[in-house]
């Protein structure tokens, strides 16, 4: 580790740093409430360090040269001039190795061991597969993994074959339906939910979004456990496009988790996209291959006849076409594609509701009124409901998840309704009749 942080030219000073930090050290271990004797740590890392992830890509990106540079390996040639090859594909400790002919098969095992001597890295036979494409005549002996003929899982994604989106999509929603199954357990306020949903759910989506866009079924699941969790019923009490509007326009900034996804796939696929490359550049022939067709109609790239390219797109790059027209894209220059940028360009396009019986000019000071700082998370859900047209009684309450029962809190064990709280109730009555 020492000589690739040399390598890298870190300085004297931090390797002396890091040298102090992984020298001599040792560990325990929590099992069952127990904790293990200390032990000591002779190669890797201590988990959970803030170093852990820069060194160990440090580290991992010279088995990437070792193998690029390894004559003896073919992998997948790209387009252009160049004539390079794509060898390998890193992410975190995931390696993923290409290769085009069976001789190249025993080189990469081979790179990897001696990079294993040095480092202390070892491949998890039982956790690797290979995935053979077209026709390959190979000695099970060349192969040291088993070969797989389904879907391929590169990480916690699902790949080739029909029905890999849909099976990356299921295992996602699942783990999202039990983490909001577990927060549905608790009473929380629509604010608090809003919170939860962006900090919790989302993340778990975003990162199918990495490979595959939104699915039209994949779409309505997500709406109805949306609904479920906010207003404890499969259909909405205000409608989602006024939920997700910010809170001086009326909404509850409740994340708009479809458009959300949306975006950042496009703004995934715009962002690798090499639009300020050469033309020579092998990157820039492969996505203008695939996507030049969606890149013409908003000005970013021009159609030549010495330019091979797909005029019928795929389904998931026809998801970007549709995303652009939808909301009105076209003009937003390549540059400033990013999720942020994308979402805040969006949202600023909501109008203000107005207040019935008040000037429009009023109606932004209002909603900012109802959300106001010094009000706890349940007064500003009851104000918000109370200018959309909800009396804070408990029944309405109840129904919409604002608080845990319905029945009177005056001691009268019948339900809070309207009626109830202007007529029926023992506490009413005493007003009334004093």
């Amino acid at each position: 580790m020492e000589r690739v942080l040399q390598g890298f030219g870190l300085g004297e000073r931090f390797c002396n740093y890091d040298k102090i930090i992984y020298t001599d050290i040792f560990s325990s271990v929590m099992v069952n409430g127990w904790k293990t004797g200390p032990f000591p740590i002779r190669s890797g890392v201590r988990q959970g360090c803030s170093l852990l992830p820069s060194l160990f890509v440090l580290v991992i990106v010279v088995l990437a040269e070792f193998i690029g540079k390894n004559p003896n390996i073919r992998g997948i040639p790209t387009q252009g001039d160049a004539k390079k090859e794509v060898k390998c594909a890193l992410y975190l400790n995931k390696v993923t190795l290409f290769c085009t002919d069976g001789k190249s098969i025993q080189p990469q095992m081979e790179t990897c061991k001696d990079f294993g001597k040095a480092s202390g890295a070892k491949i998890n036979m039982e956790k690797s597969q290979a995935k053979l494409f077209s026709h390959w005549d190979l000695c099970n002996k060349l192969l040291p993994f088993p070969i797989e003929t389904g879907l391929v899982k590169i990480p916690s994604v699902w790949f080739d074959g029909l029905g890999a989106a849909a099976q990356s999509w299921y295992k996602r929603l699942v783990k999202v339906k039990q983490k909001l199954g577990l927060w549905s357990q608790r009473h929380l306020s629509i604010e608090e939910k809003a919170l939860e949903l962006r900090n919790d759910a989302l993340p778990v989506l975003q990162k199918v979004t990495l490979a595959w866009p939104l699915l039209a079924n994949v779409a309505r699941a997500v709406n109805i456990m949306v609904f479920y969790f906010v207003w404890h019923l499969k259909m909405d009490r205000v409608k989602m496009s006024v939920m997700c509007k910010e809170h001086r326009k009326e909404g509850k900034a409740v994340s708009n988790i479809l458009t959300i996804l949306r975006a950042f796939f496009v703004c995934g696929c715009i962002q690798i996209t090499p639009l300020n490359e050469s033309k020579d550049h092998p990157a820039y022939r492969v996505f203008c291959f695939f996507l030049l067709p969606v890149w013409q109609r908003p000005g970013w790239d021009e159609w030549e006849n010495a330019t091979m390219f797909n005029w019928d797109l795929t389904w998931y790059y026809k998801k970007i076409e549709k995303f652009l027209v939808e909301f009105g894209l076209n003009c937003v220059t390549p540059s400033p594609w990013k999720l942020r940028t994308i979402h805040r360009l969006i949202r600023s396009r909501d109008t203000t509701e107005p207040v019935s019986d008040l000037p429009s000019t009023t109606a932004t000071r209002v909603w900012e009124n109802v959300t106001s700082p010094s009000l706890t998370n349940k007064h500003k859900d009851i104000a918000w409901m109370v200018m959309k047209g909800g009396l804070p009684f408990r029944s309405f309450m109840h129904l919409r998840g604002l608080c845990p029962h319905r029945e009177c809190p005056r001691g009268c064990l019948a339900e809070e309704t309207a009626y109830h709280l202007f007529w029926d109730c023992c506490f009413a009555q005493r007003l009334r009749h004093p």
